[in-house]
């Protein structure tokens, strides 16, 4: 999950970052799981597709 946490640690593009972290078959479902448990978050007011803005939700305790 490190990786996915670097990867949006400025927002973008759900998959811009998918394709950079690798196989896309393999990454999508850690995007999911990371946005689910609340590691990632994204605007819900709107449909969630590839181009979706995602970023992390929150900075670990004593992160600088």
């Amino acid at each position: 999950m490190p990786a996915l946490v670097e990867a949006f640690s400025s927002p973008r593009p759900a998959v811009e970052a998918v394709r950079e972290l690798g196989d896309p078959i393999a990454v999508w479902p850690a995007v999911f799981h990371a946005l689910w448990s609340g590691v990632l978050r994204v605007r819900l007011d709107e449909p969630l597709h590839e181009r979706a803005i995602v970023s992390v939700a929150r900075q670990e305790a004593g992160a600088a």
